[in-house]
């Protein structure tokens, strides 16, 4: 199993827009942190 990889050590603000769709990063890997850009296939478990 891969290792996960921490987005930051501390929170950080992010702009959301209303009615649009998040997905959060599970693993850690995705370039537009925290939110997932689908580059990798984990189950989230």
């Amino acid at each position: 199993m891969a290792t996960t990889v921490r987005a930051s050590n501390t929170p950080f603000a992010v702009d959301v827009e209303t009615g649009k769709d998040y997905i959060w990063c599970a693993c850690g890997q995705s370039k537009s942190q925290p939110f997932c850009d689908g580059s990798h296939k984990r189950p989230v478990i």
